[in-house]
């Protein structure tokens, strides 16, 4: 069986039993086609014996190819397609936020993940006659599948957060991100409200799909730039001082 992804899915034993039977065939169509060369009135054989062993070389090599060159899907692999996700794919599409339109955003990500299967971030954007200069942290985790934006607020009430952030998150939730969930915790001396969401990607595995990859860095990228905005028009702190976005 082959799927969308051209992954060969058959039992070792199958392919093995699969090779084997080709590979039979090909011997014989060899030991045929010597055996029958060069005599008279046998040449009919030596044809029958060449058109086995070009169909049977030809499986072969289609059976080699399918079985053994397929996706690399080990547990190390899919770590390894996190961490490129999370420090490479997801920073260039934060890059590209901007607070008024034109003047591109400081990202900062520290290497190395963070609380398992996730990275932070910082977006740094310069101010302008418009708006004020603005910055937004946050934590990305991505487990497989389910991926978890979490951002941190402090010296504003969870009302007046929830009111503000409100049309974002009512946006995200229409692509499948869950509602917003607003959580004050006090860290290390501060009252600091978690704001996180969820997203659950159905269908073929995410870390094997690049274009659901694309589409997600770049939602969150934007419903980060929609934060922004909005923090840097009603003077909201999103960075919670020299706090770290993490999960709770």
């Amino acid at each position: 069986m082959v799927d969308s992804k051209n992954l060969i899915t058959l039992p070792p034993v199958v392919r093995a039993l699969l090779i084997a039977l080709l590979l039979a065939i090909f011997l014989g169509g060899t030991w045929l086609v010597w055996w029958n060369i060069g005599k008279e009135g046998f040449r009919d054989w030596v044809v029958v014996g060449m058109s086995i062993l070009q169909m049977a070389s030809t499986g072969l090599l289609v059976a080699i190819v399918l079985f053994f060159a397929e996706a690399d899907v080990s547990v190390k692999s899919l770590q390894c397609k996190t961490k490129r996700w999370l420090l490479v794919a997801l920073p260039e599409q934060m890059g590209k936020i901007t607070l008024d339109g034109t003047t591109p955003v400081a990202v900062l990500a520290p290497q190395g993940l963070r609380d398992i299967f996730g990275a932070q971030y910082e977006i740094d954007a310069p101010g302008n006659d418009c708006f004020p200069g603005a910055r937004i942290r946050c934590w990305v985790g991505l487990n497989v599948n389910r991926v978890i934006v979490i951002y941190w607020s402090s010296g504003t009430a969870t009302t007046t957060l929830e009111a503000a952030f409100r049309p974002t998150f009512v946006g995200a939730s229409s692509v499948g991100w869950t509602p917003a969930t607003f959580q004050e915790e006090p860290i290390d001396g501060r009252l600091v409200t978690s704001i996180w969401t969820t997203w659950t990607i159905q269908g073929e595995g995410f870390l094997k799909d690049p274009e659901k990859q694309l589409f997600v860095a770049q939602d969150i990228a934007m419903m980060t730039q929609s934060l922004l905005r909005s923090a840097a028009r009603k003077g909201i702190d999103m960075t919670a001082g020299d706090l770290w976005p993490r999960p709770l």
